[in-house]
Parts: structure tokens; sequence; C-alpha cells
């Protein structure tokens, strides 16, 4: 005889959900195991999260330095051929265009040699502009007289004297044409260095003092009245170096002033000369400025003595013949 079965104690299991505990287990495990890989995922993105902060803080520690200053070779080279754009001569300033186009090529987040780079270049435009006029205006003083001749006809030679006008006029346009070609080209590379500079972020003083120095320069020498303002702001910025004053004499040059205005850049010329005996351009710009004020005597007077701290300046010594042949006999 068999032993009886011992009493089963599960519960019976109810209609229809004969696989519930089933289903319930399976669904346990499977929140368990989402829930792993979505801790997992959270820590593979935490770790490479931190693997490109640790990359960027390697990336701003190498870079970072060179965008924001040069290196000290740099600086002395952008000095010393700034220093050199100050002799004014034609030689000079060529020799130091090439030196900071060489800079800014080998540091291009170099600010102040793109500002010191585009200056020279408007010097450069300006000076060419102001050998361009003086023969514009002897042209237009022939063309007067030659008018005057055929209005009036005195004598019998009135046609040869005329005739003779018409020839010193051609050979002024001879001479004027390439001077003309010339200008537009350095124009051209002022603008092209100008705009390389704008586009640079100038965050240190100094940065932001050479750029606002350029600004200046540019719209002064552009004629546009916002060289005024951008002229005080530099000398607000600590810019008392007199190249404020250099670009307010710039803009009574390359437009139309009042007489007044033009005697206050002249006397702010001869006010830098005492503070600086070697800035040939304030003695340059002195001269241009009393030719332009009809006082003669002080314009010759003031292309000679930059002729006497540099005697290879190109348009002083041409201005100064000017001045003397305008002047008394």
């Amino acid at each position: 005889m068999l032993p009886p079965e011992e009493p089963d104690h599960a519960a019976p299991l109810l209609p229809g959900l004969e696989n519930s505990s089933v289903t319930r287990t399976d669904s346990i495990e499977l929140a368990m195991r989402r829930s792993y890989e979505r801790r997992n995922r959270i820590a593979l993105w935490l770790v490479f999260l931190a693997a490109i902060a640790v990359g960027g803080v390697a990336f701003v520690r190498v870079f970072l330095p060179n965008w924001q200053s040069a290196p000290v070779a740099a600086v002395v080279e952008e000095e010393a051929a700034f220093a050199q754009l100050r002799k004014d001569d034609p030689t000079s300033r060529a020799q130091a265009e090439a030196r900071l186009k060489a800079l800014v090529s080998s540091q291009p987040r170099y600010v102040e040699a793109h500002a010191a780079l585009a200056l020279a270049l408007l010097l450069d435009l300006d000076d060419r502009r102001a050998a361009i006029q003086r023969y514009t205006h002897e042209a237009d003083a022939l063309t007067i007289q030659k008018a005057r001749l055929e209005a009036e006809r005195p004598g019998l030679d009135w046609r040869v004297l005329a005739n003779r006008l018409v020839d010193k006029i051609v050979a002024l346009k001879v001479k004027t044409d390439p001077l003309v070609e010339d200008a537009k080209g350095v124009q051209a590379q002022a603008n092209a260095a100008y705009s390389a500079l704008i586009k640079l972020d100038a965050v240190k003083p100094a940065e932001q003092l050479a750029r606002t120095r350029t600004e200046a320069l540019f719209n002064a020498i552009d004629g546009r009245d916002q060289a005024i303002a951008l002229a005080e702001r530099y000398r607000q910025m600590g810019g008392q170096d007199g190249w404020a004053d250099v670009a307010n004499a710039e803009y009574a040059l390359n437009t139309r002033v009042t007489p007044e205005t033009a005697a206050q850049a002249l006397d702010a010329m001869r006010a830098l000369q005492k503070r600086d005996t070697t800035f040939l351009r304030a003695y340059v710009l002195g001269g241009r400025l009393a030719l332009q004020t009809k006082r003669l005597d002080l314009a010759a007077a003031q292309f000679e003595a930059t002729l006497a701290l540099n005697p290879n300046h190109v348009l002083a010594q041409a201005l100064a013949e000017d001045a003397r042949a305008a002047g008394p006999h």
C-alpha cells in the first residue's frame, strides 16, 4: 500500500492567470536590465565628456597662448619695423612693410603687427597722393594760363605760347599716370591689410590701442569725419605718442576744412615736434599744412628740418623745392 500523498499547499491557479508569475518575473528582469544599460550609457557619456574636457584643457594650454600673444621674437621684430617706419622715407617704409608682411604671415593673429602693416601702407598711399597732387596743381595752373591766353589773345604769338602750355600739361600727365596706377595698387593693399586687421579680435589694451591708431589714420587719410572721434578715443585710451595729432593733421590735408582747423592742425604738428624731435611725420605734415595755408617760408623750414633728420625723404625734397619756388624772390 502506497503512502498517502502529501497535501499540495500550492494555491490553485485562478482561471486565465496561469502564466502571471512567469510574466512578472520577466518584467522585473527586463526592468533591471534596462536600468543597468541606462547606468552604463550614462557612465560612458560621463567618461566621454571628461575626455573632451581634458583634451580641451590641453588644447587651450598648447594653442591659446599662441593665439593671444605673439612670441617675444615677433614682438621685437614688430617694434623694430615700427621704428623703421618712423623714418618716413620710401625706402625705409618699403623695408618696414616687407618685414611686417612676413610677420603677419608667420603670426596671423598678431594684432599689433597687422595694425602696423596697415598703417605703413596708409602712409605710403598718402605720400603717393601728395606727389600726384603736386603735378595736378601744376597742371591746373597751366590750364588756367592757357584758358586766359585763348580768351585774351595777347600779341601775335599767343597761340605759340598756348601750345607750349599744352606740351607742359601733356608732359605732366605722362609723369602723373604711372603714379596714379601705383597709388591704386597701394590703396588695394592698404584696404586688404585694414580689412584683415578689423576682422581680428582686439582683446588686450595694447591690441585695442594699436587698432584704434590705425583706424584713426585710415579714416583720416580717406577724409572721413570719424577720424576726429577715433583720434580722440586713441588719446583717451592712453595714446599720448602724437599719433592722434597726426591723424587730425592727415584729416585736415585730405578733406575740406576751415582755415582755422588747418591752422590748429599745423600748430599741433609744431607742438609735437617739440615733444618728439625725431617724429619725422610731424615735420612733413607741418610743411604740407603750411603750404596749404600759404605760409611758404614756414613750409620750406619744415621740409628742411625733415631733410636734416633724413636726407633720403624724397617727398620732403620735392615739396621743399615747391615752397622755395612759390616763395618771394
